[in-house]
């Protein structure tokens, strides 16, 4: 795993420290607070899977890792919803950490048929 140093311990324990003490009341680890742009829900569900992923890939607050996958579970009709604003990136990373939550074990509230559909818009993306 990226980041492990010879005693299996973070490398940057600071960073997972943080990421512990800033999630936001409606358990996202939103960078805006919760409702100021009802079109930034991607944007939240990407930050909030990624701090998920951390904290799992660790071992570490189950308590916020819960409370980030019910964020994550209340807002997953827009994570395809076309008239939310698309972060740069998001249609690459989003199915890709997608893949990182499969593997460790993380049940996502995503419709196959959906998960698909964004892999395979993540894989024409990546052959342009």
């Amino acid at each position: 795993m990226v980041g492990l140093g010879r005693d299996q311990q973070p490398r940057f324990p600071q960073c997972l420290r943080w990421v512990a003490e800033n999630q936001q009341a409606d358990g996202s680890w939103a960078s805006h607070p919760a409702g100021a742009d009802p079109l930034l829900v991607k944007d939240s569900l990407s930050s909030t899977l990624a701090s998920v992923l951390a904290l799992r890939s660790w071992g570490v607050a189950d308590e916020l890792v819960h409370r980030g996958l019910d964020f994550i579970r209340c807002n997953a009709w827009a994570a395809t919803d076309k008239k939310q604003r698309t972060p740069i990136g998001y249609d690459i990373i989003f199915p890709g950490m997608m893949e990182s939550a499969a593997a460790l074990g993380l049940n996502l509230p995503f419709h196959p048929s959906a998960f698909q559909a964004m892999l395979q818009n993540r894989d024409l993306l990546l052959q342009r």
